[in-house]
């Protein structure tokens, strides 16, 4: 017996928008489970259910919400247990002021980079200060360490954990909001059965690591900004529970900072929440994006904020490629999501099988786990026309002729080097295409066969051309355009 969802993903983020407005309990921001941030397979498998309507297991997941929550305690007192060489944190001055506060992200990309992989120069003034959402198993003073080496001071890493006792006094503090989301579960008229479930798995998921991580994180910046006194905060832009949360914290005890967001990363029609953060913004507040498409897409939105063009640490300028037309060269840029690298897997080994004379070269997303490589050369395994790459992105964009692509922004990058875009999604709607109902005409496939067959029938001399090159080229630059000054663009 499969999961499934009960109701399409639209519905699903209404409900949970409706759900967690009615709720008056701040805590249910930083809930993860209320925020659907893309359709995707990975994003919505916590709300698939066996047998949606039955009412039987409406009761039986009523009966073990609060086993399970009692289970999830356990496990994160044990984490709390392990972790406590963790819990170290680097030593703020109480004296020193800044001008604006960075809240990024340190993944598995920006271990490997001497600089931020998503504000670039913005943060080195020494008037910023850089708080790290740690997304790797490093521990926060191995990465202080690191960036310390590198000459990065001002930096300040969240941990996920803290020592036990503040762990379960965490957790306790929960409970309440796991009863008000229960309450409404049960009392609230007129709701499907259905719902009545997926509230139930929310109020489970209050006492998840995730929501824990996002309240720690609250309450870590709420220390920084008072002992630091930023005159503004600046945070990614993606439709993540964190950033809602952290401009209710904003408007509740910090009214005089500014928030500024910066949309770093391709937007898809369906990321519904990126709108609804942005709508939170007031007039003092500004959005940051990497190029004009973006920014006319926020300001048919109306908001509030101001909204202005940062662009991005992937801008380039124009050079032709000369590009090998013996033989077809295909690029796979799968996301970070498991479901992601294997769905790219698949349609890896179906085109390689249907496609013998063409070379496809697999490049899995930078924060791809180290068992997800293992699963990923098993799948790829006795595939002589297929390879994984561990090339810079830019050597295998160059001597690719197409880049496929489900909703990464690495297919947006290939424009700048010739590389034509497409899209492909199996049994997809285009949701997840940032180029989907845009001028620009992209092909977008949804089952094997279709691919296939045009990819069969691509002449390679067209990749050779200078004016196609160029035209993609300058579609390229309405989504990643050349950095502007930061200090600019904030007074």
């Amino acid at each position: 017996m499969s999961r499934r969802l009960a109701h399409n993903p639209e519905s699903i983020d209404n409900f949970l928008v409706e759900v967690r407005n009615c709720i008056a309990h701040t805590d249910v921001q930083a809930n993860p489970f209320f925020f659907l941030v893309k359709p995707t397979e990975e994003c919505t498998s916590k709300y698939r259910l066996y047998r949606p309507e039955s009412a039987v297991l409406l009761v039986s997941n009523l009966i073990f919400c609060f086993p399970r929550i009692f289970l999830e305690i356990f496990f994160a007192s044990i984490i709390s247990l392990f972790w406590t060489m963790n819990y170290s944190h680097s030593k703020l001055n109480r004296e020193r002021s800044c001008d604006s506060l960075f809240v990024s992200h340190y993944t598995r990309a920006r271990s490997k980079s001497n600089k931020d992989v998503y504000y670039g120069t913005a943060i080195e003034s020494p008037n910023s200060f850089l708080l790290y959402l740690n997304h790797t198993r490093f521990k926060s003073q191995q990465i202080l360490n690191s960036l310390e080496q590198n000459g990065i001071t001002n930096v300040f890493v969240n941990n996920k954990t803290l020592p036990l006792f503040a762990t379960l006094k965490l957790h306790f503090q929960q409970f309440k909001v796991s009863f008000l989301i229960l309450k409404y579960a049960v009392g609230e008229k007129n709701l499907l059965v259905s719902q009545r479930r997926i509230l139930i798995k929310a109020a489970r998921f209050q006492h998840s690591r995730s929501t824990l991580a996002n309240l720690i994180l609250r309450d870590t910046l709420g220390k920084l900004i008072f002992l630091i006194r930023p005159k503004r905060v600046v945070i990614t832009l993606e439709g993540h529970a964190h950033e809602a949360m952290l401009i209710n914290l904003r408007d509740e005890h910090f009214p005089q900072v500014q928030i500024v967001v910066y949309q770093h990363a391709p937007v898809v029609h369906s990321q519904f929440n990126v709108k609804r953060v942005v709508s939170m913004l007031g007039t003092s507040d500004l959005v940051l994006t990497s190029g004009y498409k973006t920014k006319n897409f926020f300001l048919s939105q109306r908001p509030h904020a101001r909204v202005e063009i940062l662009g991005s640490p992937k801008f380039r300028t124009f050079e032709y490629q000369k590009k090998d037309v013996s033989r077809l060269r295909v690029l796979l840029t799968p996301e970070a999501a498991k479901e992601s690298l294997i769905d790219m897997a698949h349609l890896a080994r179906e085109l390689s099988l249907t496609m013998p004379r063409a070379l496809f070269v697999f490049r899995p997303h930078p924060d791809t786990s180290k068992r997800g490589m293992i699963h990923l050369s098993k799948l790829l395994n006795g595939l002589s026309n297929v390879q994984i790459s561990e090339l810079p992105l830019s050597t295998d964009l160059k001597s690719s002729h197409i880049t496929l692509f489900r909703s990464s922004s690495a297919a947006l990058e290939g424009m700048a080097f010739g590389s034509l875009p497409i899209h492909f999604e199996l049994g997809g709607n285009g949701s997840l295409n940032p180029l989907f109902d845009t001028k620009f005409s992209v092909n977008a496939f949804y089952e094997y066969e279709g691919l296939s067959k045009y990819l069969n029938t691509l002449n390679l001399l067209n990749f050779q051309q200078e004016s196609n090159q160029r035209e993609f080229f300058e579609e390229f630059l309405l989504y990643f355009s050349e950095y502007r000054d930061f200090k600019v663009l904030v007074r």
